[in-house]
């Protein structure tokens, strides 16, 4: 069995193919949602990212980014203008969630902009999704994520908490970070900043509410029968048992948000479940500290709500290595790709749990200049291309890794070193477009590097 070594040099190569996915030299940018007015506030914007995520399961995310998002961008627009949740409770006739028509007790996502009435640049982002002769009849745009019910549940609480806390998605978010500069045994004010909104987001949407001897508090997606709800007893739900469960969820929320912020995530952090199985809200959370279509919204936001605490904001839009100052806090969204045995193997000889978990551990240990933990949520596009194919022979993660598959002159001859040309190793293991830095290349530095 090989030693767990060569850590440093494997952040250094994730760190890399990360920096090359948020700066990608291409014009289209995958992430950021179809918005059905491009000119909504930051707020809506950042609001309707948090909606889509929300769906983000077992789907391909650009039908969600593309179809969904359009809806939601409409379902935060008109909650933020009118402050009430009235616009997506399915006894509204106007509502953005409805039953499917022809079908009894299903639902679906439908937005109040006709396909007709909007702009080129949303239609060819959905044109895809339809043949010809359907976009000729097509009137408004319909969405049902592969888990509605839930999905729709965790958009109704979390729209349901923010009316009654009687704040925008962004107040909530300055609120915490406030919370955070306010408490004077607090250190490393951005790690809190991070881990703080990380947990209350979690918390305003998700199935999260535990005390702290870990007994779940399940008034979530069940009803007072203890029955989950479904499609078939939604309605009867939202009318008889919704208000009082929000109710009791904001109060909770509320609760926290009073409390002295480090005892209480010290006090999370000693939990069973910690900061695991929070997939989609770290991958939101990344978005909004490094993500060109939204973190610039977040941080003008923030430095309009704290005027007087903006060295605080600098601190967390801070670019070197990647946002490295705030997102080294982040923690890698499980999935199956960076789960995947291939890789696994390939990365550590460390069975036990979650990667994450494995890495979070070595981060600490190594410390290293580049690269961390959420970092590895490249594998999303690595994996498929190259574990998945065994392309071990061209994989750099490979030589460090004690098979010593790598080939290095494989990887010589698809290295072009010419600047002005496209890299295809990038290509070919991301699917990323990269400029060829030349000699210049931090990968060949890397590569070249003796273990």
């Amino acid at each position: 069995m090989c030693e767990e070594n060569n850590f440093a040099e494997k952040f250094k190569i994730v760190h890399f193919f990360d920096f090359v996915r948020w700066n990608q030299d291409d014009k289209k940018d995958p992430y950021s949602l179809n918005y059905a007015n491009k000119n909504y506030s930051n707020d809506v914007k950042l609001l309707a990212h948090w909606l889509a995520y929300i769906t983000d399961r077992q789907m391909p995310f650009e039908q969600i980014w593309d179809k969904g998002g359009l809806i939601f961008s409409e379902i935060a627009n008109d909650f933020i203008t009118n402050k009430k949740v009235d616009c997506i409770l399915p006894n509204n006739e106007d509502s953005y969630f409805r039953k499917v028509t022809g079908k009894k007790d299903e639902f679906e996502f439908v937005s109040h902009i006709k396909y007709e009435n909007l702009a080129d640049e949303q239609k060819n982002r959905l044109s895809r999704y339809y043949s010809e002769d359907e976009l000729k009849k097509l009137e408004k745009i319909t969405f049902k994520s592969r888990f509605y019910t839930d999905d729709y549940l965790c958009m109704l609480y979390t729209l349901s908490t923010l009316e009654k806390l009687k704040c925008s998605f962004v107040d909530l978010i300055a609120k915490i970070i406030s919370n955070v500069i306010s408490d004077e045994n607090i250190k490393d004010k951005v790690q809190y900043c991070v881990l703080g909104i990380a947990y209350f987001l979690d918390r305003l949407t998700y199935n999260r509410d535990e005390n702290f001897n870990g007994e779940e508090i399940k008034y979530f997606y069940f009803n007072n029968n203890n029955k989950r709800v479904t499609h078939d007893n939604l309605e009867e739900f939202i009318n008889k048992e919704f208000n009082d469960k929000t109710q009791k969820r904001t109060k909770s929320i509320m609760d926290d948000l009073n409390k002295n912020i480090s005892d209480l995530l010290d006090g999370f952090e000693n939990t069973s479940r910690k900061y695991t199985s929070m997939k989609r809200t770290w991958c939101a959370l990344r978005d909004y500290l490094k993500a060109k279509a939204y973190y610039p919204l977040l941080k003008e936001e923030l430095e309009s709500k704290l005027p007087y605490n903006k060295y605080i904001v600098k601190d967390l839009f801070d670019e070197n290595y990647n946002h490295k100052n705030a997102c080294k806090w982040l923690e890698l969204p499980g999935d199956v790709w960076n789960e995947n045995s291939t890789f696994r193997k390939c990365i550590t000889q460390n069975r036990k749990g979650k990667l994450g978990a494995v890495l979070r551990t070595q981060y600490k240990k190594e410390e290293p200049e580049q690269g961390y933990p959420e970092e590895f949520d490249t594998t999303f596009d690595f994996v498929p291309r190259m574990c998945e194919k065994g392309n071990c022979e061209i994989c750099p993660f490979a030589k460090y890794n004690c098979e010593k598959k790598f080939d290095e002159s494989k990887f010589g001859m698809l290295c072009v070193k010419s600047k002005g040309r496209y890299c295809p190793l990038m290509l070919l293991y991301c699917g990323y477009f990269k400029e060829c830095d030349g000699d210049s290349c931090e990968l060949i530095k890397i590569i070249q590097t003796e273990n």
